[in-house]
């Protein structure tokens, strides 16, 4: 895992009802961006931390790219099937339109942690 500051580190959660954490990454202590991250939260937290398996940091959006959410975006709906990228494949085909072109952010690498038998 590599990150610089002003990222975002997202640590997702795997638990009903725990809300997932989103804080902006102030320091990186490691060398070339290795852990430790010293991470402000939203909440106003600031805690030293190595992230988890469960944890992603997020690049910035560019200077010139919409917002999330501020209603414009560049996801198509033009996938086949019922592969809408919501779940199941695993093999990158739901991020691809039927154009060839990548138009949309790749999916997180949120792992789902299961025991066998459950």
């Amino acid at each position: 895992m590599r990150a610089a500051i002003g990222d975002t580190l997202h640590i997702h959660t795997n638990h009903v009802g725990e809300a997932e954490a989103l804080g902006e990454i102030l320091e990186v202590r490691g060398t070339d961006g290795a852990p430790p991250y010293l991470v402000q939260f939203r909440d106003g937290r600031t805690r030293l931390l190595y992230p988890g398996a469960d944890a992603v940091v997020e690049a910035p959006a560019p200077a010139g790219a919409p917002a999330a959410g501020s209603g414009s975006s560049a996801v198509s709906s033009g996938n086949s099937g019922s592969n809408n990228g919501t779940g199941g494949g695993g093999n990158g085909a739901a991020n691809t339109n039927t154009n060839g072109n990548n138009s949309r952010p790749p999916r997180s690498a949120r792992r789902i942690h299961t025991r066998p038998g459950w």
